[in-house]
């Protein structure tokens, strides 16, 4: 008798799974899983800003910068391309902004598509471009920074003055 309910209550549930997935007004699920992480910027929504920097396609899956100063202040810009979306978030401890999602994926964007690394690029080159590019300052006490290319090789690299 217990296995016929519980029989009967997941034929009820995938009826109603079933139905829901016929009906032109439901979500897909993409886009309820982007709605449930307000950190994300759902790739099937991406429409042209201005810049048109929505239309090309980064070299990256994955960047993660962190730049560390003295008192314990910090800049962290993160971009990662995940199944549901882009994860984008833009972090300074120095001026206690924080910016997430579209907003922070509209600042991004424009630096990464200038960034000229690849897998081969030598580390001081890296340190050159992070530098210049992202304008830190000199008195910086660590730069890390997460690479992750689209081909999935991922590199780590970790500058100190």
């Amino acid at each position: 008798m217990i296995n016929s309910k519980n029989y009967l209550a997941l034929v009820f549930i995938l009826f109603i799974l079933l139905g829901c997935e016929n009906n032109e007004n439901a979500t897909n699920k993409e886009q309820m899983l982007a709605a449930i992480d307000n950190h994300s910027v759902n790739l099937s929504n991406n429409t042209k800003s201005s810049n048109n920097f929505e239309s090309k396609e980064l070299q990256f899956k994955k960047f993660i910068l962190n730049i560390n100063y003295e008192n314990n202040q910090s800049t962290e810009i993160v971009y990662e391309k995940k199944s549901i979306g882009i994860e984008a978030e833009m972090i300074d401890t120095q001026t206690s902004k924080k910016i997430i999602g579209k907003e922070a994926f509209s600042k991004i964007q424009p630096l990464l598509l200038k960034l000229k690394l690849h897998k081969g690029t030598p580390a001081s080159d890296v340190k050159e471009e992070l530098i210049s590019l992202f304008n830190i300052r000199d008195d910086y006490q660590k730069i890390e920074l997460e690479i992750g290319f689209t081909d999935g090789l991922e590199n780590k690299y970790v500058f100190i003055p």
